[in-house]
C-alpha cells in the first residue's frame, strides 16, 4: 500500500471530523462500516499521512493544513481551535493560558473547565506550535513575549 503523505481521502476527512467532535472510535468505525480493529489501522495510515504518532497532533495538524474547519468541528472544540493564525487566540485558550500561567496542570484544568482532557491538550498543542515553543509551560511567556502581549493584558485584567 503506497502511502501519500498529506494527502487524506474523504473516508479519512471523516474519521478526523468525527474524533474532532469528540465521538468514541466504536461509533466511528460503525458509522464508516467497518471494526474497530479496521479503524485502528486507519488510524494508523491518517497518522502516517500526516506525519504524527497520536490524536491530538493529527487533529492540530489536520486544522493547521485546513482539512478540519471550524464548521467540521463541535462548538466546544471550535472554539479550542480557533483560527491557525498566532494572532487570534480565542476566549477558551485564553483560559487555558491564564491557568497554565497560575501553574495548574492540565487535567486540573479541564476539570476546572468541565472540558474532556484530550480537548486542552490539543488546544494547548495548538498554541504550542503557533508560538514555536517547546513545552506547555513556555505558552504564558511566549503569549507575554509575542504581539499578544497587549490582546492578553487586556484579557486578564
Amino acid at each position: 500500500m503506497t502511502i501519500h503523505k498529506g494527502i487524506l481521502d474523504d473516508q479519512e476527512k471523516l474519521i478526523l471530523v468525527l474524533l474532532a467532535h469528540g465521538k468514541i472510535a466504536q461509533y466511528v468505525a460503525r458509522k464508516i462500516g467497518c471494526s474497530v480493529s479496521h479503524m485502528g489501522r486507519k488510524l494508523a495510515v491518517i497518522y502516517a499521512k500526516l506525519g504524527v504518532d497520536n490524536m491530538n497532533s493529527a487533529l492540530v495538524q489536520a486544522t493547521l493544513r485546513g482539512i478540519i474547519t471550524q464548521d467540521d468541528m463541535s462548538l466546544k472544540t471550535a472554539l479550542l481551535y480557533g483560527q491557525a493564525d498566532p494572532r487570534f487566540i480565542t476566549p477558551q485558550q485564553w483560559t487555558i493560558v491564564s491557568l497554565l500561567d497560575e501553574g495548574m496542570a492540565v487535567s486540573q484544568i479541564a476539570k476546572q473547565m468541565k472540558l474532556p482532557r484530550e480537548i486542552v491538550t490539543t488546544a494547548i498543542d495548538l498554541l504550542q506550535h503557533l508560538l514555536a515553543v517547546k513545552t506547555h509551560k513556555e505558552v504564558p511567556l511566549a503569549v507575554r513575549r509575542s504581539r499578544l502581549r497587549e490582546q492578553f493584558l487586556a484579557m486578564a485584567s
